[in-house]
């Protein structure tokens, strides 16, 4: 059974979300896709589509416009990521893949991910080595389930930190810390996150998705990946 795919979006992140759509389309990939509304302003945009199944979630905290890395109101977007993949974990009973909006989808990768199906948490990876949340997989299990919970607790503990904080540091903590949870990372060279493109040659035939992260400003991560766009 192959995994949906869920995402998340504001009015800000539509451009980005239609093209990770256009990605899934053209890659021949037939998973459910869910995308999370985070205003009304993407809740009616998409209210039409046969292709994706909207999701309504808190809108507690949300702006509308596009956010960069590091802010407060970026945090805010990214803290809806766990609570929407346990959302439609329980309701489907089905294995869950969660997808950032500015990651573009070359190849179908199901067949793939699939080799790594005795893992419960399935990621993607920084330059550093760490994992970065904007790609991974989540199988559902009783397990899986207790990671995400435990997430969503400390998300909420810190929401009155004055230290700057995100899913993705809160999602390596969690794993640092020896949470007991089969977990792998994929290659970087296959899942490419954004510094990788900028530092390797890529060959878009060989790679499954590019990830325009680690650049800044919605324009820049556009211009990014429509160098490897046909």
């Amino acid at each position: 059974m192959i995994p949906s795919i869920v995402t998340i979006c504001n009015k800000g992140m539509i451009e980005l979300t239609d093209n990770l759509l256009n990605s899934i389309s053209k890659s021949g990939m037939k998973n459910d896709i869910y995308i999370v509304y985070l205003d009304n302003e993407t809740k009616d945009y998409y209210k039409g589509s046969n292709l994706i199944k909207p999701v309504k979630n808190n809108f507690k905290y949300i702006k509308s416009e596009y956010c960069d890395y590091g802010t407060r109101t970026f945090r805010n977007i990214c803290s809806k990521k766990l609570p929407s993949v346990l959302e439609i974990l329980t309701l489907t009973k089905k294995d869950v893949i969660f997808i950032d909006s500015d990651i573009y989808i070359f190849n179908d990768f199901n067949k793939y991910i699939a080799e790594y199906s005795d893992y419960d948490l399935i990621c993607s990876v920084e330059n550093d080595s760490t994992y970065c949340s904007g790609f991974i997989y989540y199988k559902y299990s009783d397990n899986t389930i207790r990671f995400i919970k435990e997430h969503i607790s400390l998300m909420e503990n810190k929401v009155d930190s004055k230290i700057y904080y995100d899913d993705q540091s809160v999602f390596n903590d969690i794993i640092r810390n020896g949470f007991e949870i089969d977990n792998i990372g994929l290659p970087e060279e296959c899942f490419c996150n954004g510094h990788y493109v900028m530092t390797n040659h890529v060959d878009i035939s060989n790679i499954f998705t590019i990830h325009a992260n680690h650049i800044v400003g919605l324009d820049n991560k556009k211009r990014l990946l429509n160098e490897f766009i046909n």
